[in-house]
């Protein structure tokens, strides 16, 4: 695992407000400011509180504030893609993020036995018993290779106890219905632990370095 550096963007887009934005995109920022997804936002935040917005609104607190983690990660998602990121949960938005974890959890429910996940009539042999070899998930991460195409990465760890990463290439649907391109299964090489004294830049998501460089500098050259 790596140890990336968090560049004044990625901070931003954890802690800082849109108007921020201005210092680092200016012309991004305007085209946001503009979007459907921002003025969703703001509409929630112009409130003292969300418990005022659910009640001009005469919906639950709770349907508040899933409105407002809705609204606040459409705002995200759509300025990091407009960043240009490629490589990160943080590019989906609400509903599409939805759709990838409800597909994890098939993943998982496959593992446990069910037989009635559709979409594993669509694998072969051979990766429909890797899918159902999973102990559990350790991680994923993913990426956006198209329109609506992403390269989804599970790392797992086998009954055997083995780990291995299952890459799925998806096309997303308009309504977020999940379709399988394309599967493939690889063990992994092994892991790297990074030392404090070295930096990792990361750049959109991930690293700024190519993996030659990474080995390079941590063998200390």
């Amino acid at each position: 695992r790596l140890s990336l550096e968090a560049t004044t963007f990625e901070k931003w887009i954890e802690l800082g407000d849109l108007l921020e934005l201005k210092e680092l995109d200016a012309a991004l920022a305007e085209q946001l400011l503009k979007s459907d997804e921002y003025r969703q936002y703001q509409e929630i935040d112009s409130y003292n509180n969300i418990k005022d917005y659910a009640a001009a609104n005469k919906i639950s607190v709770a349907t508040a504030r899933k409105r407002k983690e809705r609204a606040r990660r459409n705002l995200k998602a759509k300025a990091l893609r407009g960043m240009g990121w490629q490589s990160s949960p943080k590019i989906l938005n609400f509903n599409q993020y939805f759709a990838i974890q409800k597909f994890i959890r098939e993943v998982l429910r496959v593992c446990s036995g069910d037989k009635d996940v559709k979409w594993m009539k669509s694998l072969s042999r051979e990766y429909a018993e890797a899918v159902k070899n999973i102990k559990f998930i350790a991680k994923w991460g993913i990426s956006a290779i198209g329109n609506l195409r992403f390269r989804l990465r599970l790392f797992t760890i086998f009954e055997d106890g083995k780990p291995f990463m299952l890459t799925f290439i998806i096309e997303l649907s308009k309504r977020n219905s999940i379709s399988i391109l394309d599967v493939t299964v690889n063990q992994f090489a092994g892991k790297h632990p990074v030392p404090d004294t070295v930096f990792i830049p990361k750049d959109k998501g991930k690293s700024g370095l190519t993996y030659e460089q990474i080995m390079s500098r941590l063998k200390g050259n």
